[in-house]
């Protein structure tokens, strides 16, 4: 029976180990200056030399002239280590794929007790070292950690991340590594001239190919084409049809049906493929390297022929130069991505052939996709509104039109908020009730303040009491990463996180959150995606942090600060609206006068008029008294409708005709034309007499009597406002009632 080729050549020594230069190397010099170590580990794809480099050092180390990096070759332990020789009893080469056990371990520890037999070493090589189990690995653990003097390991896997961490660590550990085609090609041409083959042109890069780097695998490819040599010659026909490769003929026509943009030429060369018996995958494959192959003509011209995957003829050479001219490198580009992403797609595909034909689909396709002119020119009419409110549908050559419109150049230099001029910028604008109806509004940030009046003033009224320029008294318009922002500078912390907490009790567009309300709003009115973005610090100079970010309590403590604010600006709206002067034309000066003076002396009793240490009446002097007292005029009664203000204690009121509480009294949105300006519009508080003076109110009873509780009448009393009037107010989802002895009361913790 013939020896196999690679068994025919395996090296004897590391000079003749093809392509680990960068591990025998290191192993020569640690042998020739005795720098042994107890364990080593060969990490390294199947076929690469292994556990042949295994032998050669466990020869070199034992020989008699040893340790040496060039054994003699003469001494009983060289010849039994030889290629072909019958093994050294002191060399014991272990399968770990079938004995890897624990029992196996604990064998092998036992027979390294005993001393060698001849030689200077007792050497165990454990090939598929990754195969022993980790009990295995245990049981051998102290035992490679400290070996007797005579002992040595030599670990060889091809997956070294499996081996024991423990293990691994008290190894020299060597990688090896593929044989690269310009190695490999040399050492093939070498023996084939020792076995007197002639290969033709092309045949040992396909037996390099089908052997994949693998220098063991390559030498059975090539052992296989030599036994079918014709007369010592391996034909390239041949060799194509038993290695399974497609025909160089079905690849050129397929790359000349693609730069032709011949789908017939290209489907009938597919055809040709399956019903040849050709391997789909395979014929993609190939094509891919042909492709590669391509590319490197493109890019290097004729200096890279020899980097090509086959070898060519000169002809072959000329026909592919000629392909690579007629297409460009983007092309080739997209093409190879294509080519090696439906290869990848075929693996354990039913249907290679479908996959196949989609290919061919893809190929013809142009590399980069032209824009459609119609896409690129037309202008669609505005989108609409939806009665239900939602967003408008832009259409995809409305996107085409926006992205295709010139953008504005950057100013050189943004200037920081705090150069920006205070005079506010975001007052609304009356005249403008509605956002434009055509989206085609420039980019241009030097105009950022006026389109926000624009947006501001279509919005609800009680939205722009939020986004006024109290609030945010400077916008500017930036340009980020190919996006737009509207930055906000606000007043301070407390109005930046109003603006994040506020929600609209009326959905605009269908939204309710007041960020997403103005996003919507500037892209509408720009017509690009324009979103709004606090600036980094307030106008008065304090950096804002994110309310999510902050613990619970400074969270609390905020909503609640936000809250109060909401309150006051409320209760402000209110006392204008309370205090507005009668529109009657024929109310006197005099009347007026006395109106203002009557106002302000129940305001000094309206505990939210005014702080609690100015709430005491005042007296005034007798110059400033009028010279008579006039009959009271009919604002005199204004604070009867004051929602917030208290029956005074020295007033009384006919018990012939009941008094009403006004309804305006009941909701906090009072509308100030409903309030009647004069007694004639109310005949039921015609009868009412004043009994004191209005400026100086009497007391009923006396100071140390005077004492207050939660069942004050005057708390729950028509006058205030009821719990579902404040629920409106902060838009509360939720609200509970507690005893005035429940612990969780906060007027009781208070």
């Amino acid at each position: 029976m013939a020896l196999a080729l690679y068994r025919r050549y395996r090296p004897d020594t590391f000079d003749g180990v093809i392509g680990q230069d960068h591990v025998t190397k290191p192993l020569s010099r640690a042998l020739d200056e005795g720098k042994l170590t107890h364990a080593y580990l060969f990490s390294g794809p199947r076929g690469c030399g292994k556990t042949s480099s295994a032998r050669i050092l466990a020869r070199c180390i034992n020989c008699v002239k040893g340790p040496t990096s060039h054994p003699c070759g003469e001494c009983a332990s060289c010849r039994d280590l030889a290629t072909n020789g019958p093994g050294s009893i002191d060399v014991v080469e272990i399968d770990a794929a079938s004995h890897g056990s624990v029992d196996d371990a604990r064998e092998l520890r036992e027979r390294a007790g005993f001393a060698p037999a001849r030689d200077r070493y007792k050497i165990f090589i454990l090939d598929e070292a990754h195969m022993v189990t980790n009990n295995g690995f245990n049981a051998l653990l102290k035992t490679v950690e400290e070996p007797p003097e005579h002992v040595m390991f030599i670990f060889a896997t091809t997956e070294p991340e499996k081996v024991l961490g423990t293990i691994r660590s008290r190894t020299h550990h060597y990688p090896f590594r593929l044989v690269p085609p310009e190695v490999m090609q040399p050492y093939l041409e070498d023996i084939c001239e020792k076995e007197s083959i002639h290969p033709e042109p092309g045949v040992l890069k396909l037996a390099m190919r089908a052997g994949g780097g693998s220098m063991r695998d390559t030498l059975s490819v090539l052992d296989q084409l030599m036994i079918g040599a014709v007369d010592g010659t391996i034909t390239y026909e041949d060799s194509v049809a038993l290695l399974g490769f497609t025909p160089d003929t079905l690849i050129r026509e397929a790359i000349d049906a693609v730069i032709a943009q011949d789908g017939a030429a290209l489907y009938g060369v597919i055809e040709r493929v399956v019903t040849g018996g050709f391997d789909p995958r395979k014929f993609v494959e190939d094509l891919l390297a042909y492709v590669r192959d391509l590319l490197i003509l493109s890019l290097a011209g004729r200096e890279a022929q020899s980097a090509l995957s086959s070898g060519q003829s000169a002809q072959r050479l000329e026909e592919m130069n000629e392909q690579a001219g007629k297409l460009s490198l983007a092309q080739l580009n997209v093409m190879a991505e294509r080519i090696n992403t439906a290869l990848g797609s075929m693996v354990g595909t039913l249907s290679p052939r479908m996959r196949l034909e989609l290919l061919a689909a893809q190929l013809l396709l142009p590399a980069v996709l032209p824009a459609s002119p119609e896409v690129q020119t037309q202008v669609s009419a505005p989108a609409h509104t939806s009665a239900q409110g939602a967003s408008p549908r832009v259409s995809l050559r409305e996107k085409a039109r926006a992205a295709a419109q010139p953008q504005p150049a950057a100013p050189a230099q943004t200037p920081a908020p705090a150069q920006v001029s205070a005079q506010p910028a975001v007052q609304p604008v009356a005249q403008s009730s509605a956002v434009p109806s055509a989206p085609a509004v420039q980019l241009n940030p030097a105009e950022a303040s006026i389109h926000w009046n624009q947006v501001i003033a279509a919005l609800p009224e009680k939205i722009r009491d939020v986004v006024n320029a109290q609030h945010i008294p400077h916008v500017e318009l930036q340009k980020r990463n190919e996006r737009y922002f509207m930055i906000l500078t606000f007043a301070n912390p407390l109005s930046q996180h109003a603006f994040s907490l506020s929600v609209s009790t009326e959905a605009v567009d269908g939204q309710t959150s007041l960020q997403k309300i103005l996003n919507a709003k500037l892209t509408d009115h720009y017509g690009q995606n324009v979103v709004v973005a606090p600036a980094p610090r307030t106008a008065d100079g304090q950096t804002v942090a994110p309310l999510r970010k902050l613990p619970p309590d400074q969270q609390a403590k905020i909503k609640a600060q936000v809250a109060q604010m909401a309150m006051k600006s409320a209760l402000a709206a209110v006392q204008a609206q309370t205090s507005e002067p009668s529109s009657d034309a024929q109310a006197s000066s005099s009347e007026t006068a006395d109106h203002a003076d009557d106002t302000e002396a129940h305001r000094s009793h309206d505990p939210w008029a005014q702080p609690a240490s100015q709430s005491q009446p005042v007296e005034k002097s007798p110059e400033h008294e009028p010279e008579s007292t006039p009959t009271p005029a009919p604002e005199s009664h204004a604070a009867d409708y004051d929602p917030w203000a208290k029956p005074a204690q020295n007033e009384q009121v006919n018990s012939s005709q009941p008094a009403e509480v006004p309804p305006q009294a009941q909701d906090v949105h009072i509308q100030t034309e409903d309030v009647p300006s004069s007694l004639s519009e109310r005949p039921e508080l015609s009868e009412q007499t004043v009994t004191a003076e209005p400026h100086e109110p009497q007391a009923q009873v006396a100071a140390e009597e005077d004492t207050y509780s939660l069942d004050d009448a005057d708390l729950t009393s028509g006058q205030t406002m009821s719990m579902d009037d404040l629920a409106r107010m902060f838009n509360a989802k939720k609200t509970e009632e507690y005893a005035a002895d429940d612990d969780r009361n906060p007027a009781r913790s208070a």
